[in-house]
């Protein structure tokens, strides 16, 4: 192998995703841009408490607060979950954002509800099949939100740029979202205060895995 060739695999290595280096990018991130990353938290926040305020205490019958609760989810949580995605990869970025850009998901309402339901659906019938399938297809797709947004994507063409985008990296996907649920974990035993810097790192860790693996690549 001539030194060309050496350097070049180098290079491929160093663009290659990493799970310890996504983690570390989100950690260092965090602390970089915590009060702006807080605020975005609350806000995004804030909808699952007015979903649970409506919920349960303005609907007493249990199939229709079910109903309520999925219609709430699909036209409000998600857009907003599409919006916090774009925000958290632009910070990665170190780029320029306003705190406004977090309901840029509502302007694309109807292709981010598609997403929703097809990334749910396919989801939840995989669990149903042995459970390995519905956690498969949840690595493959974990990207939609960030491609629909980052590359202005349709629905169907972002889930299908997220199934090849993972090829290869499923595993490491798998990994990475374990150790995401531990770091929520811990969260959760610091007094319920911790879920608020781990979900922040987990996003951040997630939105860095897809920057680099995104690099020179859509």
């Amino acid at each position: 192998m001539n030194g060309t060739q050496r350097d070049l695999n180098e290079e491929n290595r160093r663009n290659q995703p990493t799970i310890g280096g996504a983690f570390g990018e989100g950690w260092r991130t965090m602390w970089m841009e915590f009060p702006i990353l807080f605020i975005m938290f609350l806000i995004y926040i804030s909808a699952g408490l007015v979903e649970l305020l409506v919920v349960h205490f303005m609907f007493s019958d249990d199939i229709f607060s079910v109903v309520v609760s999925m219609v709430f989810s699909l036209l409000i949580s998600w857009p907003l979950f599409f919006g916090v995605c774009q925000l958290y990869l632009r910070i990665v970025r170190r780029q320029e954002i306003q705190i406004v850009q977090i309901f840029d998901g509502f302007a694309r309402l109807l292709s981010i509800v598609l997403a929703a339901i097809i990334i749910t659906v396919s989801t939840v019938l995989g669990l149903i099949f042995f459970v390995i399938p519905g956690v498969i297809i949840f690595c493959k797709l974990i990207f939609t939100p960030y491609l629909m947004m980052d590359k202005d994507l349709n629905a169907g063409d972002a889930i299908a740029l997220s199934w090849r985008l993972t090829k290869g990296h499923t595993g490491q996907i798998f990994l990475m979202l374990l150790l995401a649920g531990s770091v929520m974990f811990v969260g959760m035993l610091i007094i319920g205060i911790g879920l608020i810097p781990a979900w922040i790192w987990v996003m951040l860790t997630v939105a860095s895995f897809y920057n680099t693996l995104t690099a020179d690549k859509t």
